[in-house]
């Protein structure tokens, strides 16, 4: 469902940065799925790691995870941001990446707020 996410969002960005004939924010957009994609992919393998083996930490889980990827996201702007030397192309990654981050933070919010609600974590 993640995937569909940043889908969508890639989409709706592509057609953004078309309609304004402004293809420089094209490598934060690739550099924002990367890291979307990976974290998606990390956090998901490691809820059902934590879920299977001790679902009384999931708790803990969730406050750690989410600081881990945060502290990942901060190391991977700080680091675009640096890299795009651009000061136009380094906020229009600031932005994209800013939504990329927080989209997957809600999304992720509600899909593991809804399994565990279902009891599907077993």
């Amino acid at each position: 469902m993640s995937l569909w996410l940043m889908t969508a969002i890639s989409l709706v960005v592509l057609v953004v940065m078309n309609v304004a004939l402004d293809m420089t924010l094209l490598n934060g957009l690739v550099i924002s799925v990367c890291f979307t994609f990976v974290s998606s992919i990390a956090y998901g393998a490691a809820w059902k790691a934590v879920a299977k083996s001790s679902p009384m930490n999931l708790a803990k889980f969730y406050l750690a995870a989410t600081v881990i990827r945060m502290l990942a996201a901060l190391a991977v702007a700080t680091v675009g941001i640096i890299l795009l030397k651009d000061k136009h192309e380094s906020t229009g990654f600031a932005i994209i990446f800013i939504i990329f981050y927080l989209s997957m933070l809600v999304f992720d919010t509600i899909f593991f707020s809804r399994v565990e609600k279902k009891g599907l974590n077993k």
